[in-house]
């Protein structure tokens, strides 16, 4: 069985990637035979160098920089003061960004999936994290708008950023409304300050995996293998 998990949102640490290896090597542990590639994207070139330099020597990990947005080309990526790699944002009015902003490469998220399912890189199993700082909406607009929603099969992270941008707070609700529409289910799970609320996530996660492994039908694999052509 393979498992792609692709990571949006990096930061400074990556630690969902690290939490997302364990959880399938203690899947490996019970028996099943399972491989894991892992797509990851940053914005921030200097987290994005660091990123590469700490996983040099895992094959199966491939960090990108990249803003992931609503368009291909370039965007703008406004700084947080945080030492911690947390907060830059593509949007201007976010409330713990400053004024000074790097150009760094912007991406739709239906062009490097499309590109992904032309490598025949894709799993069996295809998970999407996402905390992208208030660039929710336009993703998922993307993604549903190209159909290209339908080949992820697990969508987590961290909860929307929109309503942190003075801009576009209001139109939390229309994201809401998309994804429900669409019938996303969102599963927490991002690296949390306290121990017993990350080893739950991560209990679930797991617990989820298992389930779809055992339970992928032929009907799904129909559904996903018209889903990526």
């Amino acid at each position: 069985m393979r498992i792609t998990y692709i990571d949006i949102g990096l930061h400074k640490d990556a630690k969902e990637i690290g939490m997302m290896m364990g959880i399938v090597d203690d899947i490996r542990s019970t028996g099943n035979d399972v491989e894991l590639e892992v797509f990851g994207y940053e914005a921030h070139p200097a987290y994005v160098q660091r990123l590469k330099l700490l996983y040099r020597n895992h094959p199966n990990i491939h960090i990108r920089q990249a803003a992931i947005c609503g368009h291909d080309g370039s965007a703008s990526l406004y700084l947080s003061p945080s030492t911690g790699g947390e907060g830059n944002s593509i949007h201007a009015s976010k409330n713990n960004v400053i004024g000074k902003s790097i150009q760094v490469p912007a991406r739709k998220l239906s062009s490097e999936l499309l590109d992904i399912v032309k490598s025949g890189r894709l799993g069996d199993i295809v998970i999407l994290r996402f905390n992208i700082e208030g660039a929710e909406l336009e993703m998922m607009e993307d993604l549903i708008g190209t159909d290209t929603h339908e080949i992820i099969d697990i969508y987590c992270g961290a909860p929307s950023d929109i309503p942190k941008v003075h801009a576009i707070k209001h139109l939390h609700g229309q994201y809401q409304d998309l994804m429900a529409q669409a019938g996303i289910q969102f599963q927490r799970f991002h690296a949390h300050y306290q121990k017993e609320a990350q080893e739950q996530m991560e209990l679930k996660m797991g617990m989820i995996l298992i389930e779809m492994m055992h339970g992928i039908s032929s009907s799904h694999t129909s559904t996903r293998e018209h889903s990526r052509k």
